[in-house]
């Protein structure tokens, strides 16, 4: 219009698919990890449609085979994504498991925030994305042998992102040692499923309550009202309590987190009594917890408090007897550089060992 043309000259010519060039012409627009992969997708499936019409071409038998290097396809479509073949490699494995597992899709959005490497990415979820094998091996691998557990990784087969989420190894090693295959599990705190998952492929039975669910297959339920119905006799409780006021960041309003001192106490004591009466003989109740250093209430006169030694006399009150003892040791990148500036500031200790009380009702 400003050159006052009524008529344009065009030349309309056909040089590629036209799949190819909407990718190609696009280039240079900054592109998340995702829509690369999208990309990727759609010129692989060109790529094979290619090797087909070579395949099909006039004069050649149709018993005839020619083999179409996967390798070769791989590197055409790493090459106009513009990474290395590897990084693609890593790449695609990430991208296709965050179709299915919400732990894969973390990492990848924390690819594309700039937070993960595409190699650190892919350590954290290789063991998500090995194929599952046929048969369990009788000991699997996240077993621990001794009474000190560390795990530096959630195991991305157990649980969805959380606040506060432990990894999933924990209660896997407490299902292994203190249940059977088709023992019935239960987590009045389920949080982000750990448990539940951890059950799943330990082959027991599991069931998962919380106040405020954020999966499917946990059920809502304020577990201050007691046990439902369906937990009663269970072979296992396990739980992961909060620790007061430690970490409640990103827990909602009904949190118990959220109590006073006292109140907290009391709503912990009755469940720890919840417990004793619910579990079947014989059956095990298992609480991790840590000692508490900070957030203290103002006037406070001892050093810390105490979790664990408060769930173990809890339950041994209420005629539970002492089982087992496990050291857990947190990473350090469980607190904030704001933890650390506090902590120094303040003069006093961040805890990173946590303990699990494992208590037997008696036959």
């Amino acid at each position: 219009m400003q050159l006052n043309l009524e008529t344009i000259p065009v030349i309309i010519r056909s040089d590629g698919d036209d799949r190819v060039l909407i990718i190609e012409y696009n280039r240079y627009r900054h592109k998340t990890l995702s829509e690369l992969m999208r990309e990727a997708e759609v010129l692989e499936v060109v790529a094979k449609e290619k090797a087909a019409e070579r395949q099909a071409r006039p004069g050649m038998s149709r018993d005839a085979v020619i083999e179409e290097p996967k390798r070769r396809t791989r590197d055409e479509v790493s090459a106009a994504i513009g990474m290395k073949p590897r990084t693609y490699d890593k790449a695609k494995a990430i991208y296709e498991a965050a179709k299915e597992n919400a732990n894969a899709k973390d990492k990848l959005e924390k690819v594309e925030r700039g937070e993960l490497s595409i190699d650190a990415a892919h350590k954290a979820l290789r063991t998500l994305m090995e194929d599952e094998p046929e048969t369990k091996d009788d000991i699997p691998e996240f077993i621990r042998f001794y009474t000190s557990w560390q795990f530096s990784e959630n195991d991305p087969r157990f649980g969805i992102p959380h606040p506060g989420r432990i990894p999933g190894q924990i209660p896997a090693n407490v299902i292994y040692y203190f249940t059977k295959p088709g023992d019935l599990v239960v987590d009045p705190m389920a949080g982000g499923g750990s448990t539940l998952d951890a059950a799943a492929y330990l082959e027991r039975r599991a069931l998962g309550f919380d106040v405020v669910p954020k999966r499917p297959d946990i059920e809502c339920w304020d577990i201050s009202k007691g046990f439902p119905a369906e937990a009663q006799g269970c072979d296992l409780i396990f739980m992961d309590p909060p620790y007061w006021n430690m970490i409640d960041e990103g827990y909602s309003d009904a949190s118990s987190s959220r109590k006073s001192l006292g109140d907290f106490k009391n709503w912990y004591y009755k469940l720890m009594v919840d417990c004793s009466k619910t579990v079947k003989p014989g059956g095990f109740v298992a609480v991790i917890n840590m000692g508490q250093y900070f957030r203290l209430p103002e006037g406070f006169d001892h050093g810390y408090i105490d979790w664990p030694l408060f769930a173990y006399n809890a339950l041994f009150d209420n005629g539970m007897l002492p089982w087992s003892r496990i050291v857990v040791t947190y990473p350090t990148s469980l607190y904030g550089g704001y933890d650390v500036g506090a902590a120094k500031k303040g003069k006093f200790l961040l805890p990173n060992v946590g303990d699990i009380i494992v208590m037997r009702r008696p036959l």
